[in-house]
């Protein structure tokens, strides 16, 4: 089992009682038997020395036993609250009787929910609760089986009556990437009550994002407009325009925990990257919007790296250049991996199995969930916008087939323009996307038919190599499937093609697996170039975990020996010149171990434990090794503590180091890069220094000073050119005998925006009173994504300009925004003409202006204004759109104006009333 969540009564610290659950390796391994019997509420008399199971009832009747996802003790009720899968929510003011809430918040009815048994139509999968102190003041958030959302729902009268809040700000949440709503409602959510003054209540939900509504009168049940509705402070996956995250904080939300001190809300956020913490809530987390920021601060720098790596790959000849998978953190790489744990993203959402070209290793390839291959061509320089041209390989690609969570695929490592990519099928197609025929059939039916995504026999693991076929392509291939352990003895299995071309596969799982666990690794021994000699791993415990074949999988070896008996979940093969001199490495989930590939006996690899540089007992998911220029570095990537690296040969190197390899400017401004050349293993020769072409040339102004140094040296660029984006490198040639050559992706925007002439030019307006609207648009240039705020300068005394928008406006490329100006005056401004200067200006750039004329007159003659306050609108198809405006009467107008639309309008557009009089 697993427990959720405990509670202890504030009115008895001795009193608390907790929720258990069901645990899935529990229940995979059948260990939990009979399964569900012990599930639901414990509690403890005596703080948690001695525990004994509650009972819990539905009218006087005993509840078929299920997971228990949350309790919580609400003082101001005086009770402990419990959610309870597929029964509903209830109640207890002792921790040892638990009754049903007689009304419980949303679907949760007695036909829907029965005692016994338990029904998974009772729409209550998993629930989390919130107490305000201080108040009798309680909420809750459940999800169905299927991660729909029940609604988050209030109480004030300790359950006996409950109002439903609008979270429609959480499921429209704006990110297109995915991350709204509960998805994953049964893995993250969690929900803090937080108050802010006597009466108001910040309510934070964490699910994929973390989100805010401020529930006061105006606002009771999230209904209102800004901070009166939920808003999304994170943006976790991204947001245009710019599509990062506003806070950087961790997807997958578990746990909030807060504090009131000195008037400020500090607040806690754990997730699956680790803790995060906001200083102050109140003034700190305010925005929603994708162009602001808030003051979230991670708290895991000390912790050592807590990625959770699915994969990673390498760059073939660099040792500094490594992409990786981090699941919610999407897709990283490094360019820095000899001397920094510095990283940054390349690619956005959730970042599955990711490539590197070995003969253009600028081709990268990432990839999210299912079936969702994409390209970028740029190296070290590709960003998430340069994935989004389209995937090269999707479901369709693969003839309708859905794969697993994390679709498997690799780069056929004797053809690398080939994907081969594992459904429940196999599939080989060129890297463009092109060109894909299906080469086995559906390894859980036999059969030809389309992989619905949830077949227990998905491909998890992939191997290629022997003898290429008359196309150039691997003939030989080994697959793994996935498997569920014991209680769904149906997967698990090796599928062995030592000719590919032939559509010939044979089910070679024998009795290798009698667990019926995931075959999690596969890989071919090099040296045997019939490709016959390979090894599998199988991820489970008590059984054996490495068995190799010396005849395509006719015949196995248990190769397991004094390995330990923990899930294996990579193998790497470091071939020697036979079968029998190599060296093998399995990556499992207590570290990384090597053998002999000629007799097993294992040895965990590195330093020992309490030692520096020791790997900790950690899932490990991938292996590769580092092979160039007299260095042999051995790599493994670990679910929850990052990448890390052993060097078994180490030759002299360099690298570059820039603490900032981006950069905004303006055009006239120059962006001087600082950086240093390191020296790695004692590297002693000069390196001459240019600026080269990357993904585009460089800007047109690129110098580099000095242009040689000897490491450990620094040095500057300088750089600036026109609007443009330029993904470029900074380029290092060493003086060795080898010319050891070096390149730092480096990227430089520069941006501009701007200001179009004013319709009309010139104004007119009497003392006293406000002028026609003004017309100009705020364009930009480039990758320009800041804030432009709008003044003016020139006014007369007693003179003021206003704009709508009212406040700054954010401008992109191609998306003009389009302002209304007036001028107002007063009656001492003075009469005349004047020039006055529209401006606009950004933070750390310069400032744009146009010219207007304004004319102030004492003339007499009547007149008015009209002007339009909420211009322009959006329609669908057959809706409608009101426009709102006002006839300002100027020097006394004071006759009927009759109203009309103008040319260019709609086929339907009708002012009403058809005639106003001033103002």
């Amino acid at each position: 089992m697993g427990f959720s969540k405990i509670a202890f009564s504030t009115a008895n610290p001795s009193l608390v009682v907790a929720a258990a659950a069901g645990a899935s390796q529990g229940v995979i391994d059948g260990l939990e038997n009979p399964v569900s019997a012990n599930r639901g509420i414990y509690y403890s008399n005596n703080g948690g020395v001695s525990w004994s199971y509650s009972s819990i009832n539905d009218v006087g009747t005993v509840i078929q036993p299920n997971s228990a996802t949350s309790v919580i003790y609400n003082a101001g009720a005086g009770k402990f609250f419990a959610a309870i899968r597929f029964h509903g929510f209830y109640s207890s003011s002792d921790g040892v009787n638990w009754t049903r809430l007689a009304t419980q918040p949303g679907g949760l009815s007695t036909f829907a929910c029965p005692t016994t048994p338990a029904s998974q139509g009772c729409p209550i999968y998993r629930g989390e609760f919130a107490v305000m102190p201080g108040r009798n003041e309680m909420y809750v958030w459940y999800v169905d089986e299927n991660e729909n959302d029940q609604g988050i729902w209030q109480t004030t009268d300790g359950g006996n009556t409950w109002t439903q809040l609008d979270d429609s700000g959480i499921t429209n949440c704006g990110d297109f990437s995915g991350g709204c709503g509960t998805a994953q409602g049964s893995y993250n959510l969690e929900l803090a009550a937080v108050p802010n003054g006597l009466t108001a209540t910040d309510l934070y939900a964490g699910a994929i994002n973390i989100y805010k509504c401020t529930i006061s009168s105006l606002s009771p049940v999230c209904s209102g407009t800004g901070q009166g509705t939920f808003l999304n402070l994170t943006h976790v996956y991204g947001c245009a325009p710019n599509f990062g995250s506003i806070a950087h904080v961790h997807p997958d939300q578990h746990d909030l925990d807060f504090i009131v001190a000195n008037s400020k809300a500090i607040l806690y956020f754990a997730n699956d990257g680790g803790i995060y913490r906001a200083l102050d809530g109140y003034s700190g987390l305010t925005t929603g919007d994708c162009g602001g920021t808030n003051q979230f601060e991670s708290l895991n720098q000390t912790l050592g790296s807590m990625s959770q790596f699915v994969s990673f790959s390498q760059h073939p000849s660099d040792l500094n250049t490594i992409l990786g998978g981090t699941q919610d953190n999407g897709s990283p790489a490094t360019t820095s991996a000899a001397t920094s744990t510095s990283w940054f993203n390349v690619n956005s959402g959730d970042g599955g199995y990711t490539a590197i070209n070995p003969d253009n290793p600028t081709e990268w390839f990432t990839a999210n969930t299912n079936v969702s291959i994409q390209k970028c061509e740029f190296g070290g320089n590709c960003h998430a916008q340069d994935f989004n041209n389209g995937l090269v390989v999707s479901n369709v690609t693969v003839g309708g087939d859905s794969g697993a969570f994390y679709t498997p695929y690799i780069l056929d490592p004797q053809n690398s323009g080939t994907l081969l990519v594992g459904t429940c099928r196999v599939w080989r197609g060129a890297t463009s996307g092109t060109g894909f025929s299906v080469l086995s059939n559906n390894f859980e039916t036999g059969g030809d038919g389309i992989c619905g995504g949830n077949e227990v026999n998905l491909v998890r693991s992939l191997a290629a190599g022997g003898i290429k076929d008359t196309s150039g392509f691997s003939n030989v291939m080994y697959v793994g499937t996935d498997g569920l352990g014991p209680l769904a003895p149906t997967g698990g299995h090796v599928w062995v093609s030592t000719n590919v071309d032939s559509a010939a596969w044979f089910d070679r799982t024998g009795a290798i697996n009698p667990g019926k666990f995931p075959i999690s690794g596969a890989a071919i021994d090099p040296s045997d170039k019939t490709g016959k000699t390979a090894y599998v791993a199988i991820m489970g415990f008590h059984v054996a975990h490495v068995w190799k074949t010396s005849n395509g999988g006719v015949n196995w070896t248990n190769f397991t020996a004094n390995l330990p008996d923990a899930p294996v979940n990579a193998i790497l093969i470091d071939a020697g010149s036979t079968p029998s001199t190599g060296t093998i490495y399995v990556g499992t989930d207590v570290g990384v171990f090597s053998s002999s590939t000629g007799t097993a006996s294992w040895t965990e690899v590195g330093p020992g434990s309490g030692q520096a540089g020791f790997l900790p007992n950690i899932s490990v998911t991938a292996l590769h090794m580092f092979n160039s220029g007299g260095n042999r570095i051995l790599r493994a990537s670990t679910y929850g503590r990052g990448v890390w690296q052993l060097a078994l040969t180490a030759a002299p190197d360099f690298e570059f180091s820039i603490a900032a390899n981006s950069a905004t400017v303006f055009p006239g401004q120059t962006r001087v890069f600082n950086g240093t050349v390191l020296a790695i293993n004692g590297y002693s020769s000069a390196v001459n220094l240019t600026c080269s072409v990357g993904a585009t040339p460089p800007p047109s102004t690129c110098a580099m000073t000095p242009s040689s140094v000897t490491p450990t040296g620094i040095f500057s660029i300088n750089a600036s050119g026109p609007v443009g984006d330029y993904f470029f490198n900074a380029h290092g040639v060493g003086t060795d005998a080898n010319s050891l050559t070096r390149n730092l992706a480096l990227t430089l925007h520069v941006v501009d925006f701007g200001l179009t002439a004013p319709a009309p030019s010139s104004v007119t307006v009497a003392p006293g009173n406000t002028s026609g609207p003004v017309s100009f648009q705020v364009t930009a240039v480039g990758a320009f994504n800041s804030a432009v705020s709008l003044a003016c300068s020139g006014l007369p005394a007693g003179a003021a300009c206003s704009f709508q928008p009212a406040g700054p406006v954010n401008p992109v490329s191609g998306v003009p925004v389009a302002v209304k100006m007036a001028l107002n005056t007063s009656a001492i401004t003075p009469t005349g003409s004047f020039p006055i200067l529209i401006v606009g200006s950004t933070a750390g750039g310069p400032s744009r202006s146009q010219n207007l004329s304004l004319v102030v007159n004492t003339a007499t003659s009547a007149d008015y204004t009209i002007n339009i306050s909420n211009s322009p609108q959006t329609a669908g198809v057959t809706g409608n759109a009101t426009f709102n405006g006002t006839l300002i009467s100027v020097n006394g107008y004071s006759s009927s104006v009759t109203l009309s639309c103008g040319s260019g309008g709609p086929v339907t557009c009708t002012p009403g009333p058809g005639s106003v009089t001033p103002t």
